[in-house]
């Protein structure tokens, strides 16, 4: 069946108390052809002038796009190729309810839901999504990309802390994150690390079993109906990823480094195992030390356009608590991904994420954290971003939302390092990747209108 039927007969739904999915289905994107929009600001070399009416003005041809969508919920990162290729990675969407300012049943009090709560996070990335494809004239998602089954990169499967999310009108699942996407807009790829038999390192269990039993269901039914194709991460791979028009931009690669313990080496698409063999590990009790957690079989890519690099680690982060080597994926991953310009902080800032081995080999000059809870990014995380052995304490930190309480009382410095709150974040790179500029987008209204809070540089790319 024919998606854009099959959304014609989206049937109502509503949440339990504030939430609602809405009573329309939500209309396939106005389709412009790049380049067009107001343009009254000022120039810059990576094309980041904002229009009259203070939005940021469109992607044109030729520019690297990357927006961390901000939902309060987790992460959501969608990406703009130069030729217009669109990519999105991860789409979280983990369930909170709150009343009259605070957070009932979940201990995240100070971080709310972006721009409200009165629909799910999928529908609020739906809407951001369809702006950017008006620019590209691009009505597909081309490549998705789920870096790992937790609720705040995948989407919940379940009811929780007083929310009961949508149905779909299509089959027996919850509308949340990717559920909600698969359902409203136009997918070709959609890649994750545990297709077609979602067994490793073990039998899935508790939420990340439901979250990720829920996403196969809808996943299951686009697929039967031709609507996507699925496919699983392939680590050393830099052409499961490509731009549609790869002749077109030479210097522009996406590189797959990383998942569930296959590791690029930095040659060809040569990989090695760091984790041990499957048949060693167990999901139960105390052999759980022996194990890799969900975390730490994220995908892993690096993305390069010119002098420009990206890294995007998912949750895979390091293990300190352990006497296990392997699990320290980061210290693996660091010396093959090298010196970047722009890296999201891996697993939101959290104690077990952003090394100072990765932070000391990527000397990322901008470090994007995508907060949705209270205590993000860590007090010790902080810390080791702005230490004199990341990019020589220079790296600016970027957040999308932060809890001023926990950064007044938290941090060395009082945080000053740290600069943005309720915003989307855009990186956009000129073409060739010779400069980029950050965006801090409105991420506070229901107009969703892009409208520019705060602008950084252009920078010179490394």
């Amino acid at each position: 069946m024919k998606r854009t039927l099959a959304i014609l007969g989206l049937l109502a739904m509503t949440l339990t108390g504030a939430q609602s999915c809405g009573k329309k289905p939500i209309a396939p994107p106005v389709i412009n052809q790049p380049g067009g929009g107001s343009d009254s600001g000022d120039d810059n070399p990576a094309g980041g002038t904002v229009t009259d009416d203070g939005c940021l003005a469109p992607w044109t041809e030729g520019c690297l796009d990357i927006h961390f969508i901000n939902s309060g919920r987790g992460e959501c990162a969608f990406f703009i190729y130069p030729d217009g290729t669109q990519l999105l990675v991860d789409c979280g969407a983990s369930i909170m309810q709150f009343d009259s300012g605070e957070n009932l049943g979940y201990p995240q009090v100070g971080i709310y839901p972006k721009p409200d709560n009165s629909k799910v996070a999928g529908y609020w990335y739906t809407e951001y999504i369809k702006k950017c494809m008006a620019w590209t004239g691009n009505n597909t998602i081309d490549y998705a990309v789920n870096t790992h089954f937790d609720g705040d990169h995948l989407g919940v499967g379940y009811a929780g802390y007083g929310v009961t999310p949508p149905t779909s009108p299509f089959g027996n699942w919850y509308q949340t994150g990717f559920t909600y996407l698969l359902d409203n807009l136009k997918f070709g790829k959609m890649i994750d690390r545990g297709y077609p038999s979602y067994d490793y390192p073990y039998a899935q269990e508790g939420t990340v079993k439901t979250n990720c039993d829920n996403y196969r269901k809808c996943a299951d039914y686009h697929e039967k109906q031709g609507d996507i194709k699925r496919e699983r991460f392939i680590a050393g791979s830099n052409t499961q990823l490509a731009a549609k028009k790869a002749s077109s931009y030479p210097t522009f690669k996406v590189q797959n480094i990383f998942v569930n313990g296959t590791i690029w080496t930095g040659k060809g698409t040569e990989t090695r195992e760091l984790f041990p063999p499957q048949s060693e590990m167990s999901g139960t009790g105390a052999a759980k030390e022996k194990s890799p957690s969900e975390n730490s079989c994220s995908c892993v890519i690096k993305i390069s356009y010119g002098n420009f690099d990206y890294y995007g680690g998912g949750d895979a982060g390091f293990n300190g608590a352990t006497s296990f080597a392997w699990k320290d994926v980061e210290g693996n991953v660091a010396p093959i991904v090298g010196p970047v310009d722009v890296m999201k902080a891996t697993h939101h800032g959290s104690a077990d994420g952003c090394s100072q081995t990765l932070l000391s080999t990527l000397a990322p000059s901008d470090i994007i954290v995508n907060v949705w809870q209270a205590v993000q990014p860590r007090a010790v995380t902080y810390e080791r971003m702005i230490s004199s052995s990341t990019n020589g304490g220079k790296s600016r930190i970027h957040t999308t939302n932060i809890n001023e309480a926990y950064k007044s009382t938290e941090y060395s410095d009082k945080g000053k390092r740290i600069v943005g709150t309720e915003c989307h974040i855009v990186v956009r790179v000129d073409p060739e990747g010779r400069k980029y500029s950050i965006y801090h987008l409105d991420a506070s209204d229901q107009q969703m209108k892009m409208k520019v809070l705060r602008t950084f540089g252009p920078f010179t790319s490394k």
